[in-house]
This record gives C-alpha cells, structure tokens and sequence, in this order.
C-alpha cells in the first residue's frame, strides 16, 4: 500500500475527513453564535399579515392562518366545544404558557367524558423543544402517546424506524380539523410566522384517518386501538402523509407533479429550503420553460446550517432565473406552495432530506382558485418584507459567505 512520510493512504483519507468535520464543526459554530447575537436584538421584532376570509368549499369552510395568537385561540374554542373525541399531535409541545393552557384545557375535557388522544414526538419534545410536559395517569379517558418509533429491541436494526413524527393536527369530533406547521408554544404563538388552515367536513376526516393510522402503528399494548373514520372521495382536497414504516412517500412526489404541470407561476415558502437534485433539477427546469419560480425562505433561520448548507446552490437557481426571497421579519416556519391560482399546499413537510425522505409529514392539497388568490395575497406579505436575494447581490457577497458555504455545503445529504 502507498505511503506518505510512514501514512497509509487510509490513514490520510481519516485524518484529511477529521480535519474536515472539525473544521464544519467551528464554522457552524460560529455561525450559530453569530445568529444568537442577532437573535437577542431582534426578539421584540413584528411582522405584517393580512385579513384573511373563511373560504367556502363543498367539503366545508377553509380557513388560512398566517399568525399563532388567532390560530390558537381558534383551536382552544373548538377543543371546548368537543363532545366526543380529541385528537391531537404535535412535534414540539412547549411547557410554557401556551403549552400548559392546552394541557389543561385537554385535561377539563377528559374529565367532562370526551376521549382525548394526544401524540407528541419525545425527540422534537425533549431534545430539541427542552420541554417536559406531563399528564395524569389517573384520567381513563385521557391517552398519551409519546412519540418513540422503538417499541422493542430488534427495531433498532430496523431502518425505518429511525424517524420522528413531525406532523401538527388537531381533530375535533371527526367535523373540524387543523393543520399546517405550527407547533405548540408561547414563541410560535407571538414571534413566529407560520401558515395552518382549519378544514370542516372530508377534510377534517382525511386528518382524523391519518392520525388513527399513526396512532395504531405505534401505539404501545396500554393504549387503546382506534377505529378508521368512514372516508369520502373529493376532487378539490386532499391529505398526504409520509409513512416511514412502510417506506410510503408520497409527499416529494406530489411536489415533483405538481411542478410539472406548472404553466405560468410558481410560489413557494418554506422555512429549510434544501430540496434534492432532482427536486431542484425540477425547479430550474420550469424557469427555464418559462414558468415564473419564486421563493421566500428565512433569511436566516433557527437552523443557522441548514441555511447555509442551502445558499450553496443559489447561484444556480439565480441563474435560472428563478427568484428568491430572504425573510427578515421573523422566523419563518411555513410550508407552502401555490401553481398557478389552481392548486395549492400547506402542510409540515420541509423542502430538505429529513421532511421528503425520513420523517412523519403531512400536507394538504387544495385545487381552489379563491384559496390560491389568498395564497398569492399571503405570499406577496411576505416578499414586501424579505431581502430580494438578486444574481448581483449574491455575486458580490463576501468572502466569508462564500467559504461558510463551500466547507459546509457536504453537509447536505444529513439535513
């Protein structure tokens, strides 16, 4: 074997990756300092939204929110007025003042006779969240899952387990259903901004069918098994969910079609815009036939990395034509996207490996023109308040971006 000064070429390779990894390491560290700095400046930070009307469908009202304080209000109001079942599940489920008001207000209803279920990721909840939420054990009407895809020893040699539940849904009574990206917190409620919709009638039991799926997966011998609700067939809404255990992702690929069929525009936010090679392939090649491709995404978001593992392709998005949009107001969380005042998504699935490939997601699909006029109207918010990320701009940007990029850039295929 070839050698240099007494190394092996393996010994080489190790030591040129050791230094690598420790060389991303002290770039996303300083990165992450930097963004905390910034942070705590901007903490009292506002952002505009807009007046948004309930939208009237044959499977039932459509609402779009695009702040927490309505949102949650909304949520509180119907989980009191339930009279037979609760279903709700949350990625990060905060113990703070919203987390707890929740909590009690699931505990009230569990008393009054109502079956409340309550999934939360433990990953999402206690790693990442730094919450530690509890319930009683006493109610017999009150039935936690937390969120754990391990229920034996052997599932650890198991791949597909290796995944959290990422999804946001609140289903009352199997009548009124919430979706969309928000997560359950003081800070989401005020200080983020993020999209979620309330869905009446055959889309509140899409939502109320995948949680019972989810549900019966996962659940432990403790807990109760649940009954699939009845479907109904619609042209115009839909829901679609990752399902890592039986290796079902649908989600990527419903965004990869509807790209295709795009003929004038395309508007996409989305809070960890790192899509694929292919997936941006499918971008690039809608510009370049002529189909109007924006995106806002944050411009710099809790994830200091994962933003600056996905500013390494801009400069071929730009020059493809394809807009981008970096959003300044707030932390951005949402997961859109709208084609061409036809059809429309909102949901949790984030444009990177984690969201397409790995995770629990859900979204919802949406073929109405007034609803994609409201999406547009959303969208066009909040470009009025991102930095307009131009091919001059990013040409000129400094030497220390660059190189952030460049030795962070291999980092793609983990986030």
């Amino acid at each position: 074997m070839s050698k240099f000064r007494g190394l092996t070429i393996w010994q080489l390779a190790a030591r040129g990756l050791a230094a690598l990894v420790s060389l991303q390491l002290f770039v996303a560290a300083l990165i992450g300092y930097a963004y905390k700095k910034r942070k705590r400046k901007k903490s009292a930070d506002t952002f505009r939204v807009i007046e948004l009307e309930p939208i009237e469908l044959e499977e039932g009202h459509v609402q779009l929110y695009m702040e927490g304080v309505s949102l949650f209000a909304d949520m509180m109001d119907a989980i009191e007025q339930a009279k037979e079942t609760i279903l709700f599940e949350t990625f990060i489920w905060k113990d703070d003042e919203l987390g707890e008001a929740f909590r009690e207000l699931f505990i009230k209803k569990a008393r009054e006779g109502v079956e409340v279920y309550l999934i939360y990721d433990l990953l999402g909840n206690s790693v990442l969240g730094g919450s530690s939420i509890a319930f009683p054990t006493d109610l017999p009407t009150l039935h936690i899952k937390r969120f754990l895809p391990f229920k034996r020893p052997r599932h650890l040699f198991n791949p597909n387990r290796y995944n959290v539940t990422h999804r946001k849904a609140l289903i009352v009574d199997n009548r009124i259903g919430f979706m969309g990206g928000y997560n359950l917190g003081e800070d989401y409620r005020t200080l983020w901004r993020d999209t979620h919709l309330r869905i009446e009638g055959v889309g509140a039991l899409r939502l109320a069918y995948a949680f019972v799926d989810l549900w019966n997966q996962y659940r432990s011998r403790q807990l109760p098994q649940l009954a699939y609700p009845a479907q109904a067939w619609s042209s115009l809404f839909d829901v679609y969910r990752n399902d890592p255990l039986r290796r079902i992702y649908p989600i990527r690929s419903m965004y990869l079609r509807a790209i295709e069929r795009a003929q004038d525009h395309i508007y996409i936010t989305n809070a960890y815009f790192v899509p694929d090679p292919l997936f941006r392939q499918a971008l690039i090649h809608a510009a370049e036939r002529g189909v109007d491709v924006q995106v806002v995404l944050p411009w710099e978001s809790n994830h200091a990395v994962v933003d600056w593992v996905g500013r390494h392709y801009f400069e071929e998005y730009l020059a493809a034509g394809i807009k981008l949009f970096g959003y300044e107001a707030a932390m951005i969380h949402t997961k859109t996207m709208t084609i061409d005042r036809t059809w429309s998504l909102i949901g949790t699935a984030n444009l990177d490996k984690l969201s397409l490939g790995i995770n629990h997601e859900i979204n919802a699909e949406i073929f109405d023109e007034e609803l994609a006029l409201q999406m547009e109207a959303i969208f066009a918010c909040d470009k009025e308040q991102s930095r307009h990320i131009t091919s001059e701009f990013w040409l000129n940007r400094s030497i220390r971006m660059r190189l952030g990029e460049w030795i962070l850039s291999p980092l793609w295929p983990l986030v």
